[in-house]
């Protein structure tokens, strides 16, 4: 069974969005925390949201990764992906590390 649909070329474009979405909505949770100090829910819930956003981005880059290898690509586009992997694997350590220093205070 193929989970994929026909449009998609494969899982990457599918999976890339999530971690976006979730970083975003835990720096708006963590703004909203910030501004009422004793609510511990709020900083916990920006938490969770760090580590499912950390989990993504994790699962986008491996899924990008593989799917590097499943397309064609021009020669003038290796550079370009090769800068998206990198920018990807920093996104990957920064919110890992946050995550787990998070984590540690929580």
């Amino acid at each position: 069974m193929n989970l994929v649909p026909d449009w998609a070329p494969n899982i990457h474009p599918l999976l890339v969005h999530f971690p976006i979405a979730l970083f975003c909505a835990a720096a708006a949770v963590d703004v909203v925390g910030w501004a009422f100090r004793r609510n511990r829910p709020l900083r916990q819930v920006a938490t969770l949201l760090y580590v499912l956003g950390t989990g993504g981005a994790i699962a986008a880059y491996l899924t990008g990764r593989a799917a590097s290898q499943t397309i064609w690509l021009p020669g003038m586009a290796q550079a370009v992906l090769r800068q998206h992997w990198d920018w990807a694997w920093r996104t990957v350590w920064f919110f890992g590390i946050v995550t787990v220093v998070r984590l540690v205070l929580l």
